[in-house]
């Protein structure tokens, strides 16, 4: 049986591991923002990568350059084009925060 984003992706959004996600002129999408403030390695700061993780059949085709909101900040996709994870049913994109 595989992943079935029908019924586990509303039990994560009840359990408050998503968030809305805004693009202009697309309707909003629930998603998984991971973005990590920063870890000491070395005695240096490292930022880690901000990643956002949304269903393949996501309404929303992401692309290099667009803007997005969510959690009351702007990121911008900085990926060419979405990666597949999970068998195909999950996209993930690397996104820069251009908050001002």
């Amino acid at each position: 049986m595989g992943f079935d984003t029908a019924r586990f992706w509303p039990a994560y959004r009840r359990a408050g591991m998503l968030s809305t996600v805004s693009v202009a002129g697309s309707p909003d999408f629930d998603g998984r923002i991971e973005a990590p403030s920063g870890f000491l390695v070395d005695g240096m700061v490292q930022a880690g990568e901000v990643t956002l993780q949304y269903p393949a059949d996501t309404p929303v085709a992401l692309s290099h350059g667009m803007t997005l909101q969510c959690k009351g900040r702007t990121y911008k996709v900085l990926s060419e084009e979405p990666e597949r994870l999970q068998d195909g049913w999950l996209l993930q994109v690397k996104l820069k925060d251009i908050t001002p």
